[in-house]
């Protein structure tokens, strides 16, 4: 549009600063007279907020939103849906779930959209054992996985040996037949029992079995004296 308005008899006469002359392209801003010249505006400045819409300018409409690059980190605003990329102008979630496991047995670990990640205490008592049964039965206390008192395989048999497996508890493994495990006593079947020949012999009370073969020829030579005295 031009700054010189029309006039009677063919004469023209000028516009005043300030009065719009527009080239029809809103790109480049407000055109106005200034001193009968249209003066070009201030380029508009696109911008956007959106990390995944782009601005541009068109001639007619201006400034104008369009989808962006994809791949551009963006925030969806939901952090359990884990990292979010842009696609095709929206802000979508890369497919990986935020992962909230605190490695904590005694803890309900979850997510909600509006706080991320929460630890929720199991109730004390619950089981959160380690599949160690040597070092006893663990329990949950105000969400802290407690030990238990640790096993004692000792079973006080001289002829076993004692030991633990975390998968199954105490194991007692007997040792050989015939191997000594006492005074006069060797093992048999994983116990300790009285051998049949100890030097002598042995009685289940570990005393000789002489002493017991002795005891009846007294008595009889006892016997003998009682009778010859009263002849």
């Amino acid at each position: 549009m031009s700054c010189n308005q029309p006039r009677q008899g063919g004469y023209c006469l000028v516009a005043p600063d300030g009065h719009p002359c527009p080239d029809g392209d809103l790109c480049n801003g407000d055109e106005t007279c200034i001193e009968g010249t249209c003066t070009p505006g201030a380029p508009l400045a696109c911008t956007s907020d959106d990390p995944c819409l782009a601005p541009v300018c068109g001639p007619v409409d201006g400034c104008v939103l369009v989808p962006g690059e994809d791949g551009v980190p963006c925030d969806n605003r939901n952090p359990c849906d884990g990292d979010d990329q842009c696609l095709r102008g929206e802000c979508v979630s890369k497919g990986a779930p935020l992962d909230c496991s605190d490695d904590n047995p005694c803890t309900r670990d979850s997510c909600a959209p509006a706080t991320g990640c929460q630890h929720t205490n199991l109730p004390d008592g619950t089981d959160c054992g380690d599949g160690d049964a040597c070092n006893g039965d663990e329990i949950c206390s105000t969400g802290t996985c407690t030990l238990g008192t640790a096993l004692d395989c000792d079973d006080n048999n001289p002829c076993t040996d004692d030991a633990c497996n975390p998968a199954q508890g105490c194991i007692h493994t007997a040792h050989p037949d015939g191997e000594k495990c006492g005074d006069c006593r060797s093992c048999q079947g994983g116990l300790c029992l009285p051998k049949d020949d100890c030097g002598g012999g042995c009685a289940t009370t570990g005393a000789s079995n002489g002493v017991f073969l002795l005891l009846p020829l007294l008595s009889i030579l006892l016997l003998g004296r009682r009778r010859r005295r009263h002849r």
